[in-house]
């Protein structure tokens, strides 16, 4: 019997707090894997709307776990530090 299995795999992307979210789709039959899919969802930086993202993920798979380690990395400190490097970037 065919069974199809989906979910979400992170990465933490850079310094700065950045997370990669990468979709994974596996096929199972009888509980063994004979195909897997990965596909790049997003890079997610501190302070983006995790409300937002976890209702565009939910039509893939259900981001719970995956939304709560992005709050996980993304601490005030780091939020606060991306909104420092990105204030700095602005071109006068």
């Amino acid at each position: 019997m065919y069974t199809e299995d989906k979910f979400f795999l992170w990465d933490k992307q850079s310094n700065l707090g950045h997370v990669g979210i990468k979709m994974v789709t596996r096929i199972l039959k009888d509980g063994i894997v004979v195909s897997e899919k990965f596909a790049r969802a997003s890079c997610v930086a501190p302070g983006y709307d995790l409300n937002k993202l976890a209702e565009v993920l939910s039509a893939f798979a259900d981001p719970t776990e995956l939304i709560s380690v992005i709050k996980a990395v993304h601490t005030p400190e780091v939020i606060a530090a991306y909104a420092t490097f990105m204030e700095n970037q602005r071109i006068p």
